[in-house]
């Protein structure tokens, strides 16, 4: 039950520093990364530790992709899978990839 109650408090904390900082105009990253670092400075908040079944069996490398997917999934979540696939497809046109111009498709 805690472990749902920090995820859901985490997750909404996430939208949230997203939505201001894109009024501010100030990039999502760097704005989640400054937070990250002040929350790491309140006194009261619970100490995370890595469990060392994921640091032995994937070590850091492993840990580090597992984190990443946890990441891209959470901000999939919270973006909605039909915008960050529209800025997908946006970038590739922009880029010249698949979709982009120039590209033929193979009959």
């Amino acid at each position: 039950m805690e472990l749902t109650i920090i995820v859901i408090v985490s997750v909404v904390a996430i939208v949230a520093v997203a939505a201001v900082s894109e009024r501010i105009a100030v990039a999502v990253p760097l704005s989640l990364v400054v937070v990250g670092i002040a929350l790491s400075f309140l006194p009261g908040l619970p100490k995370i530790d890595v469990d060392p079944f994921v640091a032995e069996n994937f070590g850091w490398r492993g840990g580090i992709v597992l984190i990443a997917f946890v990441v891209a999934g959470t901000t999939l979540l919270a973006q909605g899978p039909g915008e960050v696939l529209d800025r997908v497809r946006e970038a590739a046109r922009t880029r010249g990839g698949p979709s982009g111009p120039g590209h033929r498709r193979s009959s």
